[in-house]
């Protein structure tokens, strides 16, 4: 008699897979300590700048007020919230020490279970779940996490099998499949910038491939509907950071090197750290192309059950290995935003997903599958040991030490250029600098007090007593969504050259003086985007609720 699985236990062995391959990619941290990678110090500092702020109130923060030894950016109206959320949320009630870990498992985890979501669409069992698990563990993640550090864009990737599926099922789904589709691409835009603009760019081939494929046009409608959706859903962080990306430098975002030009697979360069590290990836990413070609090549006889998907994700694995050579220089300087992805080998993202699910449905017909599964982990595996061995790992938890000392003392800790607002110079703020400091003659300070109220991270209040008019500079960067008032009254204040501190002039007397971090239009338009298009799904969704309800009495 043949051996029977229940429902309830296929359940449970996919999801134990899955959580025992997340949890044995972080299982060296439990030994060496937490891996601290290129953008480990910027995902920490902010997870802690965030949840100090919600211990002032401030729920959703768009102001880092400890950036820049203290003098601030506007980290977070640039940088996309998921990350800094999960992060803050999870260093609320588990130790520091463990935080980047556990954002590391939980976003593993989900790309296991969204793969699995996506594979056991189309797929035997057996080749769903190794999919699942190969993606846990594929090479671009563990470049992430032991290399990098970049937390947002490992959330991102989690999300991309979800997208993947739902542009397939326009086909059959139609205006059903719109409000899937868009909460997926939307999920990545929340996650990271870089991997959402690759997102769209790959979505808009994938859907414009599955039409060609299946002659079918609704599905380019319903795609369109569905990429506008997507922007309405996040377009309360996207309104903000575009309209505001001209209030700083963000052009520093592609200094020399890290322009796309300049990171090509097996590039050149005079810089020796960053030339190996370019190498490094570009081994990984040629192991993986090597595995593409062969899954592209193997997977054809299993097109005729799936040609629409064979056909994105075959185009997908051709045009990564294009964008990721120096041929497609002139693609990069052309298409719109692309320039700002900075690094083509991050195009590993969709190849890995391609490369994956191809190698699987390669597999169905193979007689030796298991052998070729066993030697597809191994590699991935040996990468994996390779990274480790190789990576920077924090073993004392000094790193973290040192950044919570940081921002627990308002010490603060350093900015970023790219969100520098314009006129700053950041290496001409001077860290330790008073919250309040008299500009002028010597004079003037002896007899001016200073008493300083509140010195949160959207509103500052401080009096200032003096017997003549005074200049005086904050420790806070000049930006235009600060507004000031003197004893209630709205003023207009000036920038210091070089530093761009709010430089506020104080007519003789006691005065009181508050600066507050106010709502600009743009976010407020972004917010009602995101609001509209919420209502806008959720209508659809209850239409097509209704619709079935209706169908079902008719046949009853």
């Amino acid at each position: 008699m043949p051996f029977y699985w229940s429902k309830d236990a296929r359940l449970r062995v996919r999801f134990v897979l899955v959580i025992a391959t997340a949890t044995a990619v972080i299982s060296p941290m439990f030994f060496l300590g937490t891996a601290s990678g290129h953008d480990f110090q910027f995902h920490l500092a902010s997870w802690m700048e965030v949840a100090l702020q919600w211990h002032e109130g401030v729920i959703f923060p768009r102001w880092a007020a400890l950036a820049n030894y203290g003098f601030g950016e506007p980290r977070f109206i640039f940088y996309p919230p998921a990350s800094w959320l999960l992060g803050a949320a999870l260093g609320t009630f588990l130790p520091w020490g463990m935080v980047p870990a556990a954002v590391i498992w939980l976003a593993l985890v989900a790309a296991g279970l969204c793969m699995l979501r996506l594979a056991r669409e189309w797929l035997p069992e057996a080749q769903a779940i190794a999919a699942a698990v190969l993606y846990v563990g594929n090479p671009y993640n563990l470049l992430e996490i032991y290399y990098r550090s970049d937390f947002a864009e490992l959330i991102a990737i989690s999300v991309f099998p979800l997208m993947v599926l739902h542009a397939v099922r326009l086909k059959e789904r139609g205006w059903r499949g719109v409000a899937p589709l868009s909460m997926a691409l939307a999920a990545i835009w929340l996650a990271n910038a870089p991997a959402a603009v690759i997102a769209t760019y790959f979505l808009t081939l994938l859907l414009v491939t599955v039409s060609l494929a299946a002659n079918s046009w609704p599905v380019l409608l319903h795609g369109t509907m569905a990429l506008a959706g997507g922007f309405g859903l996040a377009a309360f962080y996207i309104v903000p950071a575009a309209v505001e990306e001209k209030w700083v430098d963000i052009g520093k975002v592609l200094s020399p090197n890290i322009r796309p030009e300049m990171n090509f697979l097996f590039t050149h360069s005079n810089h020796p750290e960053f030339l190996l590290f370019n190498w490094k990836v570009s081994f990984i990413a040629l192991v993986v192309i090597a595995i593409s070609a062969v899954a592209v090549l193997l997977s054809r006889q299993w097109r005729e059950q799936q040609k629409e998907l064979w056909w994105a994700l075959a185009l997908w694995a051709a045009v990564c290995v294009f964008l990721m050579s120096p041929p497609s220089a002139f693609v990069w300087k052309l298409m719109p935003q692309l320039r700002f992805v900075q690094f083509p080998w991050r195009l590993l993202v969709p190849l890995n997903l391609a490369c994956i699910y191809l190698f699987m449905a390669a597999s169905i017909r193979w007689r030796r599958k298991y052998y070729s599964l066993l030697g597809i982990a191994l590699t991935f595996f040996s990468l994996g040991v390779f990274m480790v061995r190789d990576g920077f790992w924090d073993s004392d938890s000094e790193d973290i030490r040192a950044i919570r000392v940081d921002t627990n003392s308002g010490r603060g800790y350093e900015g970023t250029e790219e969100y520098a607002p314009r006129g700053c110079d950041c290496s001409e703020l001077q860290p330790g600098s008073p919250a309040v400091s008299v500009i002028g003659e010597s004079a003037a300070r002896d007899v001016t007090r200073i008493q300083i109220t509140q010195w949160g991270a959207e509103r500052k209040r401080f009096v200032v007593d003096s017997g003549r008019p005074v200049e005086v500079a904050l420790r806070l960067i000049n930006y235009p969504a600060w507004k000031a008032t003197i004893n209630g009254r709205p003023e207009v204040f000036g920038s210091v050259p070089q530093t761009a501190q709010i430089l506020l002039e104080v007519p003789a007397g006691k005065n009181a003086v508050e600066v507050v971090f106010t709502r600009t239009a743009d976010r407020t338009c972004g917010g009602l985007l995101s609001i509209t298009s919420v209502l806008i799904l959720a209508g659809l969704k209850l239409f097509q609720t209704a619709g079935s309800r209706r169908g079902k009495h008719e046949w009853s």
